[in-house]
């Protein structure tokens, strides 16, 4: 096992020299509104609008690394600012198929007086398979999985339809234990910016009007 390790860890190594090795792209931004943010089929911001953006840098060898924010409202929390951090590397072959490995950070960057920050960071690995692909996430903090696939496809005149389905399984009980989630949506780019509009639902009991099926209208302008 430990020759494993120094195996893998050599791998590693030899993987990060490779991508290092070459200079970095310059950095994109990202800066949008949301008529409802929503994770993982719950609403984030009471169902109220968002205001989001974020910052990523790429490197020709497939690794990638970026900070995103959005506003919130979650009334258990008072928290009304999210920070996250991630960093993976990415490969797709010319046939479509590929992988992407990486980790996020989540955080409530602000609350209010008295309150705590919560956070927990996942690993992450995902398939492609041309327009689709599956992930699977581990919060190494809760012991929480979430397993999910995805379709992006051009259905024609640069429309995009967008289905999501994924499965949160939770370990704490007082969650409320594990719950499905579902999304179908089309989006466009015009220009730099990217309009959407989904259906989102969710399985998730008892049901109230933060996990009910929702509306959701973005638009993100890319640059």
């Amino acid at each position: 096992m430990q020759k494993m390790r120094i195996t893998v860890l050599a791998a590693g190594l030899i993987a990060c020299g490779t991508v290092w090795a070459q200079g970095f792209e310059p950095p994109t931004y990202n800066v949008g509104v949301v008529s409802n943010y929503m994770f993982r089929g719950i609403s984030q911001s009471n169902n109220q609008p968002a205001l989001q953006g974020g910052v990523e840098i790429k490197h020709p060898g497939g690794f990638y690394a970026g900070l995103w924010g959005t506003t919130q409202n979650i009334p258990s929390s008072g928290a009304n600012l999210r920070g996250d951090a991630y960093a993976g590397v990415i490969y797709k072959g010319s046939s479509g198929l590929g992988f992407d490995v990486g980790a996020h950070a989540y955080s409530n960057a602000f609350v209010f007086p008295g309150q705590t920050r919560s956070s927990f960071w996942e690993a992450y690995g995902r398939l492609f398979f041309g327009p689709a692909s599956v992930k699977w996430s581990h919060d190494f903090q809760h012991h929480d999985d979430y397993i999910e696939g995805a379709l992006d496809y051009d259905i024609g005149s640069g429309v995009r339809l967008d289905l999501h389905a994924g499965h949160y399984l939770l370990s704490n009980p007082s969650m409320g234990g594990d719950y499905s989630d579902g999304s179908i949506g089309l989006s466009r780019m015009f220009g730099d910016l990217d309009a959407a509009i989904a259906v989102t639902d969710t399985t998730q009991e008892p049901n109230s009007k933060l996990n009910d099926t929702t509306l959701v209208i973005s638009g993100v302008y890319r640059f």
